[in-house]
């Protein structure tokens, strides 16, 4: 009988710890908000019921929308320490209200203390007096909280508080300049820094259209291969604005790549008799190349575009100097086939004396050897870093993902009360 007392006793303690309500500091209370742009509403105890919770939560995202204010209401079973204080260091921790306007609102209700408070933005003091809150604490709030209707409390609240800002004037002194789940002090969301975003690849996409027009307006009257050198040039940026742009400067990158395409390989005609020269192809164009272009070509330096007359065989050859190869020109042949060979320390640098290298480059035509000595900058001292030292922090109102709130500032108006 004892043994059987002593369990029950033992399960008695036990579900009555497991029921005891959670007491939250101020940095527990979850910020849905973060989570989700849309959720104005921190319920976390279900002192709410899910409908009720859903139908608070609609009319404050419809005021967030109609006049910017940051309206939150939160709902917990009990909170550590007083319930003044708390809501104040709540309200700063999550920035409440648009920065430029301060129109942050905080309800919060402590179920098992049975209190409840009101906290405002500054700038929603002159439209929600304390009186005008302590009033709506008494006549909206405690009757039903005594009843157990909390869903009905925070509505009657919010539905009177929302009548009040609202109104065309309310909403024009409340009205934040600021967009909705965007941090004034430069915090942007994921819609702002996207637009900042589209707005910059169109100013690029403009730039490398002024640059393409320019190249043409500078090449003109030049012969064709001077043209098409000059479009060439600009390719590697034009590129590289088309994958940054989100594709935009493709209204400059697909005309330079048709351009660049018809003056090389377009219609070519005898600077004699005008009759249309014809292309040689890879393998046969080499019969007209010398022994060092021959060579340019097999190494991938310069490629040659050979064209005939087919009425007179008078011939032009074009040189193509591939940008990615490593040759460069010899100062001896003048063939694009110097490629350095070697490039070695001779004397390694300190921090108290600078360094030599030596560059060995041979050319594949002639064998010419060029040696180039470089400097090496003198080492730079190593620092030693001491474990320990000065660390800091900071936080602000607001958050990341979802939403963020705007950074207001609350001096302690509003009012409090039991039920």
């Amino acid at each position: 009988m004892t043994r059987r007392l002593l369990i029950y006793i033992i399960m008695s303690l036990a579900a009555t710890l497991l029921a005891a309500a959670r007491t939250y500091s101020v940095r527990e209370i979850p910020n849905v908000h973060v989570a989700d742009s849309t959720r104005f509403v921190s319920n976390p105890d279900g002192v709410l019921s899910p409908s009720g919770e859903e139908e608070v939560n609609n009319r404050l995202r419809a005021i967030n929308g109609a006049t910017s204010a940051e309206v939150v209401v939160v709902t917990v079973d009990d909170i550590d320490g007083d319930i003044d204080d708390f809501a104040n260091e709540l309200f700063s921790l999550w920035g409440l209200g648009k920065k430029d306007k301060d129109n942050g609102l905080l309800l919060l209700v402590a179920k098992e203390p049975h209190k409840v408070v009101f906290r405002t933005g500054r700038g929603m003091e002159g439209l929600l007096p304390d009186g005008l809150l302590g009033s709506i604490i008494r006549k909206d709030i405690a009757p039903r909280f005594r009843a157990d209707d909390f869903d009905g409390g925070v509505n009657a609240a919010i539905s009177t508080v929302s009548d009040i800002i609202t109104k065309p004037e309310a909403r024009e002194e409340i009205l934040s300049r600021y967009a909705n789940d965007s941090n004034p002090d430069g915090d942007l969301s994921g819609d702002g820094i996207f637009r900042i975003y589209l707005t910059i690849a169109l100013i690029l996409a403009v730039i490398s259209v002024i640059l393409l027009v320019s190249k043409l307006i500078n090449s003109s009257g030049r012969d064709r291969h001077a043209r098409y050198l000059a479009l060439d040039s600009i390719y590697p940026v034009i590129l590289f604005l088309s994958f940054v742009s989100l594709g935009m400067a493709l209204v400059a990158l697909i005309p330079l790549l048709w351009l660049r395409h018809r003056l090389r390989r377009g219609p070519h005609y005898c600077p004699k008799c005008k009759t249309r020269m014809r292309l040689m192809d890879e393998v046969h164009d080499n019969d007209f190349l010398s022994r060092a272009q021959d060579l340019e070509e097999q190494i991938g330096s310069i490629d040659y575009d050979v064209w005939v007359c087919p009425k007179d065989g008078e011939t032009e050859i074009i040189p193509y100097i591939q940008r990615s190869s490593a040759y460069r020109e010899c100062p001896v042949c003048h063939a694009r086939t110097l490629r350095v060979i070697s490039d070695r320390i001779v004397i390694r640098p300190t921090t108290s004396r600078e360094g030599l290298r030596q560059i060995t480059s041979r050319c594949l035509n002639c064998g010419f050897e060029d040696h180039e000595n470089r400097r090496i900058p003198r080492e730079m001292p190593k620092v030693v870093i001491i474990p320990g030292g000065v660390s800091g922090g900071s936080s602000s109102g607001g958050g990341f993902g979802g939403g963020s709130f705007g950074g207001g500032f609350t001096a302690g108006g509003g009012a409090s009360g039991s039920w």
